[in-house]
C-alpha cells in the first residue's frame, strides 16, 4: 500500500504543482487585467456556480471511488450510469439558471457571465477522474490536471488584456475544463477494459440515494468555504468583493496539499475500511501529511500576507492583506480538520458529517450576516476561520466516537510549532526592520520559516525522514 500511495502521491503532487503554479499566474494576470471591480464578478459568478456544480456530481465521484475501489469489476458500467447521470443534471440545471437569472436583479454583465460559466457544468458532468483515482491510477487524472491547468494559463496570459475582456475570462476556464474532460473520456473508451461486469451493480436509482448524504456533505462544506463571497457581492461594493476573491484565491492555492493528500490516501483508505489495524495506520499517515502541510503554508502565509499581496496582485490590492492573513490561519485549521473528515468520509459515517456540516454552514451563513456588515471583508475571514475550529472539534469529537480515531497529540504538536516557527520569523523580521521589499521578505522569511518549521516537524515526530527515506526506496 506504501508504494502505490507514494505513487499516486507523486503523480497527483506533480499535477498540483503545476496547477498551483499556474493557478498563481491565471489569479494573478486576471486580478491585474480586470481590476478588483471586474474580477470582484468573476469571483462571485465562481462562487454561485460552484453549488450548481455540486448538484450536477450529486456526490456520484466520491461514492464511485468507494465503489469502484471495492468492486473494481463494476468500473465501466458505474462509469457510464454516472456520465449519464450527470448530464441530465447538467441540462436541467442550466435550463433553470437561465430561467432563474433574472429573478435576482443581477445587472446584465452579470447575469452574462453566468450564462457562460454555467456551461462548466457539463465540464462537470464529463469528468472521469473519479474512476482513474478508485482505480489508483491517478497518473492519468493528473496528466488531465496539469495539462488543462497549462493550457488555461495560457490563454489567459494570452486573451486577458483589460477589463472589457470579463466575457473572455468567464470563457477560458469552461472551455478548457469542457475540453479536458472530453480528452480523458475518449482516452477510457479507447483503453477500458473489454469485459463489462454489470450483475450485481447498483442501480441508478439506488446508486443516486447511497450518493446523496456525499453531496449534501459538499454542498454544505462549500458553504462555509465560499458562501461568504456570495453574501459579499449582495452587502459590499464589487471593488470591496474584487479584494476577498484576491485573497480567497490565494487561500485556495494554500489547500492545494490537502486535496493532494485527500486523493491519494481516499482509495487507501476506503480499501481499509473494516481492518481495524491497517484503518489505524493509514489515517495516522494521512493524518501526519496534511497536519504537516497545513503548518507549513498556513504558517508562512499568515506571517507574509502583505508582501504575498503586494507581489502578486500589486499596490491596488493591499487592502486584501488582512483578510488573507486570516483566511492563512484558516488554510491550517482546515488542514486539521481534514485528519478526521477524510477517513470519515472514506469509511462511509455520512451522516453524521452531514449534520455537522450542516451546523457549520448555518453558522457561517449567520456570522457573515452578522460580521460583515460591520468589519467588511476581514469580518467574512473571521467566519470562515470561526466556522472551520467549530466543525474541527465536531469532527474531532465524532472520530473519536465512531472510529476511536484520536490525534490529539499530532494537532497540539503541529500547533506549537507553527506558533513558534511564526513568532522565531517575525522576530527575526522585526530585527531586520521595515524597510525590507517584498520579494526579499517573502524569500528570506518564507525559506527561514519552512526551514525551522521543518526543524521542529521532525525533532517532534510529525514527519519521520527515515520513514520517509524507507518508503522512497519501496515506492523506487
Amino acid at each position: 500500500m506504501g508504494r502505490r500511495i507514494l505513487g499516486n502521491f507523486l503523480a497527483l503532487g506533480g499535477a498540483q504543482l503545476v496547477t498551483m503554479a499556474t493557478g498563481i499566474i491565471t489569479a494573478v494576470v486576471l486580478a491585474r487585467a480586470l481590476g478588483p471591480a471586474v474580477y470582484g464578478i468573476i469571483g462571485f459568478g465562481v462562487a454561485v456556480l460552484s453549488y450548481f456544480g455540486l448538484l450536477v456530481n450529486m456526490g456520484m465521484d466520491v461514492h464511485g471511488v468507494r465503489e469502484i475501489s471495492r468492486r473494481p469489476e463494476f468500473g465501466n458500467h458505474l462509469v457510464g450510469m454516472i456520465i449519464s447521470t450527470r448530464i441530465v443534471f447538467a441540462a436541467v440545471l442550466y435550463a433553470a439558471l437561465v430561467a432563474a437569472a433574472p429573478l435576482f436583479g443581477w445587472s446584465e454583465e452579470v447575469r452574462n457571465v453566468l450564462m457562460i460559466q454555467g456551461v462548466g457544468m457539463f465540464g462537470v458532468a464529463l469528468t472521469l477522474d473519479f474512476y482513474y483515482q478508485a482505480e489508483q491510477r491517478m497518473a492519468v487524472a493528473a496528466l488531465r490536471q496539469g495539462g488543462a491547468a497549462i493550457i488555461g494559463a495560457i490563454a489567459v496570459v494570452a486573451l486577458i488584456k483589460t477589463p472589457f475582456d470579463i466575457y473572455k475570462a468567464a470563457a477560458v476556464p469552461v472551455a478548457v475544463q469542457v475540453a479536458s474532460a472530453l480528452v480523458l473520456l475518449i482516452f477510457f473508451r479507447a483503453t477500458r477494459p473489454s469485459q463489462i461486469a454489470a450483475e450485481g451493480a447498483p442501480a441508478r436509482g439506488q446508486f443516486i440515494r447511497r450518493a446523496a448524504p456525499v453531496a449534501l456533505i459538499t454542498v454544505l462544506g462549500t458553504i462555509y468555504i465560499n458562501m461568504d463571497i456570495v453574501i459579499l457581492g449582495y452587502l459590499v461594493p464589487e471593488h470591496q468583493v474584487g479584494l476577498y476573491v484576491a485573497a480567497s484565491r490565494v487561500a485556495m492555492i494554500g489547500v492545494v496539499f490537502q486535496n493532494l493528500a485527500h486523493s491519494a490516501f481516499f482509495p487507501a483508505l476506503s480499501q481499509a475500511y473494516g481492518d481495524d489495524a491497517e484503518a489505524a495506520a493509514a489515517a495516522a499517515n494521512h493524518a501526519r501529511s496534511v497536519s504537516y502541510f497545513g503548518g507549513a503554508v498556513g504558517g508562512a502565509g499568515m506571517l507574509l500576507a502583505p508582501a504575498i499581496v503586494a507581489i502578486l496582485f500589486g499596490a491596488s490590492y493591499a487592502e486584501a492583506a488582512p483578510a488573507l492573513t486570516i483566511l492563512m490561519a484558516n488554510v491550517l485549521a482546515f488542514h486539521l480538520g481534514a485528519a478526521y473528515g477524510t477517513p470519515i468520509l472514506a469509511w462511509q459515517c455520512d451522516k453524521p458529517y452531514m449534520v455537522i456540516l450542516g451546523a457549520g454552514a448555518g453558522a457561517n451563513i449567520a456570522l457573515n450576516l452578522i460580521l460583515i456588515p460591520v468589519y467588511g471583508i476581514e469580518g467574512a475571514a473571521i467566519a470562515t476561520l470561526v466556522t472551520q475550529l467549530l466543525i474541527l472539534i465536531a469532527l474531532m469529537a465524532l472520530a473519536r466516537k465512531a472510529f476511536n480515531l484520536r490525534q490529539y497529540g499530532l494537532m497540539i504538536r503541529t500547533l506549537a510549532i507553527t506558533a513558534l516557527s511564526v513568532g522565531a520569523v517575525w522576530v527575526a523580521i522585526k530585527i531586520i526592520g521595515g524597510g525590507v521589499g517584498p520579494w526579499p521578505l517573502l524569500i528570506l522569511g518564507g525559506t527561514l520559516y519552512v526551514a525551522i518549521y521543518s526543524v521542529l516537524a521532525i525533532a517532534s515526530g510529525i514527519i519521520s525522514l527515515p520513514e520517509l527515506w524507507a518508503l522512497a526506496k519501496r515506492g523506487g
